[in-house]
């Protein structure tokens, strides 16, 4: 459970990490290491990459240089972690609310 470190209690950490599926190491590693090949002019799209300054599976350097590699809008949420985006509401709302707020400004 360790990556569920920032969890108040022991309690909610296990809560998120029994809800983990068997797929998740692999999505994990595929997503965090770069397995995945991708041809970036390929993608014309507007694209926005995020992601939360206390990411230690996508640390932010690594995710900025591919947000300047597609000339993408990039954001970083201070005081964020990887799980915080996805499992806690504190933290997820107004993530949500942001990307809502660049879809409508980028797109309509």
């Amino acid at each position: 459970h360790r990556d569920l470190h920032s969890f108040p209690t022991r309690r909610s950490s296990d809560l998120y990490y029994a809800q983990l599926q068997p797929e998740s190491p692999v999505a994990v590693w595929e997503a965090t290491r770069w397995t995945i090949p991708v041809n970036l002019s390929q993608v014309i799209a507007p694209t926005m990459i995020a992601e939360g300054a206390l990411d230690t599976l996508t640390p932010p350097p690594a995710v900025h240089t591919l947000a300047t590699m597609m000339n993408a809008r990039y954001v970083e949420w201070a005081g964020i972690g990887h799980c915080d985006l996805m499992l806690k509401s504190s933290t997820w709302l107004p993530v949500a609310q942001d990307i809502q707020n660049w879809l409508v400004t980028t797109i309509g």
